[in-house]
């Protein structure tokens, strides 16, 4: 459709520039998910072949509109999925009872003709609560497929192979990558890249409009930088090694997402209250493998890299230098982030379960277990 309205009616005036690489991404996103669903049994030209290559940086011959209308569809087509999951979560949250401590005292409440306004508003919360952490959970945990079904067989996205001339950062505007001009890129790479911009800049905006936690601006800074690099590593084709940080970050968010998602679901006495334990534990323990182990090494080998044109200094362009400063900026987030996770496993320990995430509001916390003290408060 918008192939025939590019050649048509709009193409008279003169949209072309816009339709045309809106539908080479369309048709990118649709390659990188029959690759990642059928393997090399999809019969697909992938990887470095010439007829599989795509300009991504500015500066390469390629038209601004080139660049950023693939950012643009990937916040379009990631903010609709997105919205899908979150309704999906309302509907789980809804089945499953989640709040249902807040609809009994609030048709007690409302019996009584007395209001309820501020129940409703933390029963809503709750749903909210649990519709974020239920798509977070499904979106990071599909993201990782499909990073391992697309790019895992490649020997770059390996840490032993991270600080070598074919490594993570040989791609972009020195690409030393053989038989791939500077600024080129698969089409699955570019697809993967472009509906991770739209994932966290959709993310961002959720932070801005929905109910603030404690941590809002950590978060607010966390997805404005996260944003930025994404597009900044994507204007100057450095893909590579935006893959592999997307990877370190994403690698605990299911189970965090997961813990909370079962927090919500169960009472703290329930039996299977345990499976928010054990993601939780899970969540603890790659955050520190991945973002304190593989992240800052990630982060050594884009800075140092062997090659001198990658130094810090020695040919690098301004944009490059801002990218690295930023990869490192992420750190401090990262070490306040897990000073709340250790906070969250020591009350475990001590009281024997997850008791809530630390950085949640109050609201957040299981509401059934209270029941019987709110009734007592009532009467």
């Amino acid at each position: 459709f918008l192939r025939r309205c590019g050649g048509g009616r709009w193409g008279d005036c003169k949209m072309e520039f816009l339709i045309n690489p809106a539908v080479r991404t369309l048709q990118d996103i649709g390659h990188m998910m029959e690759f990642a669903w059928r393997g090399q049994s999809a019969g697909l030209v992938v990887g470095f072949e010439p007829e599989n290559l795509v300009l991504t940086g500015i500066g390469s011959g390629t038209s601004v509109a080139d660049v950023l209308v693939p950012l643009l569809v990937g916040i379009v087509i990631a903010g609709g999925y997105t919205i899908v999951l979150e309704q999906l979560g309302y509907l789980v949250a809804r089945t499953t009872g989640v709040g249902s401590g807040y609809l009994r005292r609030i048709a007690a409440t409302e019996a009584r003709g007395l209001d309820a306004t501020e129940l409703r508003r933390k029963y809503d919360g709750k749903l909210e609560n649990f519709a974020a952490s239920f798509t977070e959970s499904w979106f990071y945990a599909i993201d990782l497929v499909i990073a391992y079904r697309i790019f895992w067989g490649s020997a770059w996205c390996w840490p032993s192979n991270w600080d070598t001339s074919n490594g993570i950062y040989s791609d972009g505007r020195t690409s030393t990558i053989p038989n791939v001009p500077p600024y080129y890129a698969p089409r699955e790479m570019r697809a993967f890249y472009v509906i991770e911009f739209g994932f966290y800049s959709s993310q961002l905006l959720s932070v801005l409009t929905k109910s603030k936690k404690k941590d809002f601006a950590q978060m607010v800074i966390h997805h404005m930088l996260t944003a930025l690099l994404i597009a900044l590593s994507y204007t100057i084709g450095a893909l590579r090694v935006g893959i592999v940080v997307m990877v370190c970050h994403s690698m605990f968010d299911p189970f965090l997402n997961s813990a909370k998602c079962y927090h919500y679901m169960f009472r703290k006495t329930s039996p299977l209250h345990v499976l928010a334990d054990l993601n939780f534990a899970l969540c603890a323990i790659t955050f520190f493998i991945f973002r304190f182990g593989f992240y800052p090494y990630a982060i050594y080998c884009t800075v140092s890299h062997q090659l001198p044109e990658k130094m810090w200094v020695s040919n690098a362009t301004n944009t490059e230098n801002v990218l690295k400063l930023m990869l490192v900026l992420l750190l401090p987030i990262h070490a306040y982030w897990f000073y709340l996770i250790l906070k969250v496993l020591r009350g475990a320990l001590g009281g024997g379960t997850v008791q809530g995430d630390a950085r949640s509001d109050a609201d957040d916390d299981s509401d059934s277990d209270d029941d019987a003290v709110e009734d007592k408060k009532e009467r």
